[in-house]
């Protein structure tokens, strides 16, 4: 699959004290809040998206698969999935005649590169290698996370930054001015394809699925778009694109092909998509979290122990790292995550699976819903980074809870905190919480 978009929940749980829910100044302040995990691996979510095309006769059976590739998520993608499903943005199959450029590899020069910050990154070049429109596109060094260039000053000399202007979790900043012989910007904030001439969402025969791949960690949604029989004049393609169908036709993701499709008329065209969704957990040992001289210290496993499907329908619980998602959905019916604990016995048990084969599903009972919904902090656009706050509230008293959870009380709990001993009490009046942000990067195919 090559590299993927990392999607990431740090490195930090960023600590907040607990103050009494009373009118008038609080007698715990709260502490300043400070990364507790920073270079420690952190949950990730890996997009991997490939295509293949066919020439299909006008009963829909393949007679040539013509080429395979990947694509390159858009800005527009890369926001999208803020707020939606990866399943909605890629419904619609959208064609374009001709294709144009999507990125400038760099041959000869030499960049460097001086992190200053991760809004502050100067890159200069030892020959002429930048143009104007350069500035709101990305650029790509080897085993550097991606930068947005923010200002162009020169054919030699570009500012960037981090996209979500932090270092992500995982990557340490060179503390001098680096080199670096290789280099691709990315035109990434082209967000539709060079020209359109149609788009659609039919499909062949099982075309919509949905698999469980827990041996490889991953989940992979699968889309097979039929057309309807060419007619008038043969389609030549040159540029793919997936969308939710909206009408300015902007894409999740654009491909330009190596060759043109041709598709005859009286023939049909077929375009299979897999997206492949990789996690890695979070599972995180002896993490030191302070809540106050009221509610204690405390030395915490945490773990992410169940993760669901993307699918918004049927009984799929979804995965906490998606950026958007704060719902489970249960019968077709969107519910919301809250707050749990428990005060049974509890023992931390391994990432399951929605759909995988053997194993055991985590113990959905013995836990007490505390009614307070996890929420999500506000999206800047081209941050690629949201943050994600679950309470346990001031209205509710906890008394020697074996551990602490987030899930839909009686479905599925997806994230533990258990504490290495003891328990964890809380008066009613006081209230903690943990605010988690996530950050997603994406793919950018060679």
């Amino acid at each position: 699959m090559g590299r993927n978009m990392i999607l990431r929940a740090p490195s930090g749980i960023l600590p907040v004290r607990n103050r009494i829910a009373r009118p008038g100044r609080p007698r715990i302040e709260f502490a300043p809040p400070r990364p507790m995990w920073r270079g420690l691996t952190p949950n990730r979510l890996g997009v991997s998206v490939e295509f293949e095309t066919a020439i299909c006769d006008r009963h829909g059976r393949i007679e040539r698969v013509l080429q395979r590739g990947k694509n390159t998520i858009t800005n527009t993608g890369m926001d999208s999935l803020a707020s939606q499903s990866i399943c909605d943005l890629i419904n619609y199959l959208v064609l374009s005649s001709t294709n144009d450029a999507r990125k400038r590899v760099m041959s000869g020069p030499t960049l460097t590169v001086t992190y200053t910050s991760p809004t502050n990154i100067s890159v200069s070049s030892d020959v002429s290698f930048f143009v104007s429109a350069d500035a709101g596109r990305t650029l790509k060094l080897p085993n550097v996370p991606e930068l947005k260039i923010t200002t162009y000053t020169s054919g030699t000399q570009v500012t960037c930054q981090t996209p979500s202007g932090d270092w992500l979790p995982g990557f340490v900043a060179p503390g001098s001015p680096t080199n670096y012989g290789v280099a691709t910007i990315y035109y990434t904030n082209l967000n539709t394809l060079a020209t359109y001439f149609t788009q659609f969402n039919t499909y062949d025969a099982g075309g919509q699925t949905e698999l469980t791949d827990n041996a490889n960690s991953r989940f992979i949604h699968e889309r097979i778009f039929l057309s309807a029989t060419v007619s008038g004049s043969d389609w030549t393609v040159n540029q793919l694109g997936w969308s939710d169908g909206n009408g300015s036709h902007n894409c999740f993701g654009i491909a330009n092909l190596a060759s043109p499709d041709v598709i005859p008329v009286g023939k049909k065209y077929r375009v299979k998509l897999d997206v492949y969704l990789v996690y890695t957990p979070l599972d995180q040992a002896g993490v030191s979290i302070n809540w106050g001289a009221t509610i204690g210290a405390y030395t915490c496993d945490i773990r992410s122990i169940y993760l669901g499907t993307a699918t918004q329908s049927g009984y799929n619980y979804g995965a906490w790292l998606e950026p958007w998602r704060i719902t489970n959905y249960v019968a077709n019916t969107g519910q919301n995550l809250f707050s749990l604990y428990r005060t049974a016995a509890y023992t931390m048990t391994a990432v399951y699976w929605q759909g995988q084969t053997g194993g055991t599903a985590p113990d959905v009972n013995s836990w007490t819903s505390t009614g307070q919904v996890a929420t999500l902090g506000a999206y800047t656009t081209g941050a690629y980074k949201r943050t994600k706050n679950i309470r346990w509230p001031d209205t509710v008293a906890i008394t020697n809870a074996t551990a602490l959870g987030m899930g839909l009380n009686g479905w599925t709990t997806q994230l533990v905190m258990k504490p290495q001993s003891g328990t964890i009490t809380k008066p009613s009046g006081y209230w903690c919480d943990w605010t988690v942000p996530i950050y997603w990067t994406r793919d950018l195919p060679t």
